[in-house]
Parts: C-alpha cells; sequence; structure tokens
C-alpha cells in the first residue's frame, strides 16, 4: 500500500472515531445510510446520454449520436435521501459521505455485469482514464474540496484506471491522443456539464467518451 492510501487510510480512521457517521434518515450510528434505509435508496434506469431516453446498457442510442457522450452511467435516483445527502456534502461539508456513495455505486456495477459490461470494458482498457468535472477555484477554496475528483479518485482506485487531473488534462492529452475517458461528476440534472466538457476533450481526440454521476434527475 503506498504512503499516501495509508494517511488516507489512517485519516478516514481518525475521522469515524471523532466524527461517527449517522444515517441521514433515521440518525443511526455507523453509516450515513444504513442498511435499513437503503431499502428507501433506488437505482436509476440506464439511458442514452443524449435523449435521455431508456439505453439498457448506457449507449448512445445510434440515431442520438453527435460530438459529446458515448455513453452514462448514473446509478441512484436523485432524490430521497441520496439527494439529502449530495445537499449534506456540500452545504456541511461532508465530504466523507462521497465515499461510502461511491462505494455503493461501485457494488451496483460489479452485482449486474451484464448491465454495466459496456462501462466495465471501458473502464478497465488499459487506454482508458478517469477524469472529473473542475470547479471555479473561489469555490472549491470555500468548500474545500471539490465533490467530483473525490468520485473519480474512489473509481480509480477501486478499478485501477488512472485519474488525470482536470486542470492538466489538455497536457495529458496532447501527449496521447484518442485516448478513452470516464468524465465523473457527482449528480446530473440536464447534463449539459458533462456534454460541454465532453465536446471539449472529442476536440482533443479522444476516442470514446463515457459519463459517469452517482445519481440522475429522473
Amino acid at each position: 500500500m503506498k504512503i499516501g492510501d495509508r494517511l488516507k487510510k489512517a485519516s478516514k480512521f481518525a475521522l469515524d472515531i471523532l466524527f461517527p457517521p449517522f444515517c441521514v434518515n433515521c440518525g443511526k450510528e455507523g453509516m450515513y445510510i444504513c442498511k435499513e434505509c437503503s431499502l428507501f435508496v433506488l437505482e436509476a434506469s440506464l439511458v442514452c446520454p443524449v435523449c435521455f431516453k431508456q439505453s439498457y446498457k448506457g449507449e448512445v442510442h445510434e440515431g442520438c449520436k453527435n460530438n459529446s457522450l458515448d455513453g452514462l452511467i448514473s446509478i441512484f435516483e436523485y432524490n430521497g435521501l441520496v439527494k439529502e445527502l449530495i445537499k449534506e456534502v456540500k452545504e456541511n461539508h461532508l465530504s466523507h459521505a462521497l465515499y461510502e456513495l461511491t462505494d455503493r455505486a461501485i457494488i451496483s456495477v460489479l452485482e449486474d455485469k451484464e448491465r454495466f459490461s459496456s462501462f466495465l470494458s471501458l473502464i478497465l482498457d488499459k487506454e482508458t482514464r478517469i477524469t472529473y468535472v473542475p470547479m471555479v477555484k473561489k469555490k472549491e477554496s470555500g468548500r474545500g474540496f471539490n465533490q467530483a475528483k473525490i468520485i473519480a479518485e474512489e473509481l480509480g482506485k477501486k478499478t485501477g484506471c488512472r485519474v488525470i487531473d482536470s486542470i492538466r488534462i489538455v497536457e495529458e492529452l496532447n501527449n496521447r491522443e484518442y485516448i478513452n475517458i470516464v468524465l465523473v461528476d457527482d449528480f446530473l440534472l440536464t447534463g449539459e456539464t458533462l456534454k460541454r466538457y465532453s465536446r471539449v476533450l472529442r476536440g482533443r481526440g479522444v476516442r470514446s467518451i463515457w459519463g459517469f454521476t452517482l445519481a440522475r434527475a429522473c
């Protein structure tokens, strides 16, 4: 285990002791969404990233292909407990909760390898890199973190896929064209943010771009 990973693990352990998580619904100590309350968390159906109509594997429909996303993975419906927890992350700087949500998301993907097969093939490809939607510096400084970056790093750690800092991505792509990209954000409303950044990446010669968010407004 790398020194950085050891420090993160130690930090997480310390936080669990000093500031143990409590369920946002029932208040039970141990998790931000406890086992019993997780029954109220709904998974989102996979949709085409352009028209938002159902797509079994989250791939863009043949008739919808344009210059943005090739696929979209959003795990949970953006309502109820998930929406409340993401709100807590932003308003009360509860960045620790993002690890729990991301772990839940990854478990959901691995438990349904057929439906997520296209995404898994992409993210396990050695030519794929993960990056994330950047934040305005002033806003990130005030919050103390970029939630999309935390999700991206956790996703990279669990899959072994390299994470590229969004600030340095242009330099990376100039050195290696036709790379595959997974573009991460915390949740998706209209999809315009992911589409805007994906068009920039496409202009740099990226071969395949998928969006990944923890949740999607349904």
